[in-house]
This record gives structure tokens, C-alpha cells and sequence, in this order.
């Protein structure tokens, strides 16, 4: 399946849920499931959207975010490059279905393990580290450090920054993605869905 979305947030909850079925909400609104397997299930929420001007209704868009839920972990992938389609997803499947959820910090996790000289953890190998750092003027200038040629001692220093904006990361089979400082993932558009599951089943 390919992607519409390349950007994904993941959301985890501490009870043991059992995901909503597919239900249209109201002639603008609904909840399909797309795929089922025994690991996950994918689903997409999507929802017609107004813009509005002295209450009179100028577009209209259709938006969709799609969604994986990982079964063992309780845990969901949102796929949007909309912050606030994501938040506005989150929203709904607390006041329609009751289901709450909070954030996973990936990348914090991530640094932590590695910081605390945790090197051989199931998490991916770091290809280059992005910083962003702050000039005069308040202009920001970023920069990236490949890692092909560094050392573990040299890996340390550059991740006790606190100017580290994203993390580009490559599996064994040579798949890369990024994640970013917010903990969003990005992944390249050639990338199918199949793939990117493997990859955040490491994280989640």
C-alpha cells in the first residue's frame, strides 16, 4: 500500500483496547478499516473540512489521516503532515469512542539509550545527526554531521547537544527515515507501507 502521508506520529495507550470498527460518523465523517492482519490493523479517518468567512462556507477539502494499530503495544501510527489534522484525529477517537491516548517520545528514548552508552539496543543505526544552532541576529543556520567516519566517544559528544533537530536513521536492509526532535518520523516517498511497518515496530 502506498502512503499519502509521509510523516508519522505514534500514540500509545496504557489499557489493553480493542479498536473501533468502521462507522460513519455523519455524511462528512467516517472511520474505515482497511486492512486487518494478527500483528496490526490499518485504518483511515477522514472528514470533509470548512472554511468559513462571515458564516458562509467558502471550500470545502476532503482530509484523511491514515492510521496503523499495533495490537501487542496498544499503540497507534498516525500518517499525516498536518499537526493539527493529527490533533484533531486524537480528539475524535476520544469523544466518539472513548479512547485515549499520549504521545510517545521516540526521540528522547532514543538519545537516552544511546547517551547512557546503550549502543546495542533494537533501535536502527544513525546515519548523520541535523543541528540547529542559533547566529547573531537570532538567525538559526542548521548543519549535519555524517557518522560514517565517527567513533563512539565523538557519537556521544554530538548527542549530549542540545541543538539536535533530526536523526537520520538506516536499517540492515539500507531503509532510511528520519525522526525528528518532536519524535516524527519521515519517511522517503518511494517507501511503501509494509516497510515502514517493520521500521516502527522497533520503536514502539
Amino acid at each position: 500500500m502506498k502512503l499519502f502521508a509521509k510523516e508519522c506520529t505514534v500514540f500509545v495507550s496504557n489499557e489493553v483496547l480493542s479498536p473501533p470498527r468502521s462507522v460513519k460518523i455523519n455524511i462528512f465523517e467516517e472511520y474505515t478499516i482497511l486492512e486487518k492482519s494478527q500483528t496490526h490493523e490499518v485504518s483511515e479517518y477522514s472528514w470533509v473540512d470548512t472554511v468559513r468567512y462571515r458564516d458562509k462556507i467558502i471550500t470545502r477539502s476532503k482530509k484523511r489521516v491514515l492510521i496503523v494499530y499495533f495490537k501487542k503495544r496498544s499503540s497507534f501510527a498516525l500518517f499525516s503532515n498536518s499537526e493539527s489534522d493529527v490533533a484533531f484525529v486524537i480528539r475524535k477517537f476520544n469523544e466518539i469512542f472513548s479512547l485515549s491516548f499520549t504521545k510517545k517520545n521516540v526521540f528522547d528514548e532514543l538519545v537516552s539509550l544511546l547517551q547512557s552508552n546503550n549502543h546495542n539496543t533494537k533501535f536502527h543505526d544513525i546515519a548523520s545527526i541535523q543541528f540547529r544552532t542559533s547566529l547573531d541576529n537570532d538567525i538559526e543556520k542548521d548543519f549535519t554531521v555524517e557518522l560514517a567516519d565517527k567513533n563512539l566517544k565523538e557519537l556521544d559528544f554530538l548527542l549530549n547537544s542540545t541543538d539536535i533537530m533530526n536523526l537520520n536513521l538506516i536499517t540492515n536492509s539500507w531503509f532510511q527515515f528520519d525522526l525528528d526532535c518532536t519524535s516524527v518520523f519521515s519517511f522517503h516517498d518511494n517507501s511503501n507501507l509494509e516497510e515502514i511497518i517493520d521500521v516502527l515496530e522497533s520503536y514502539i
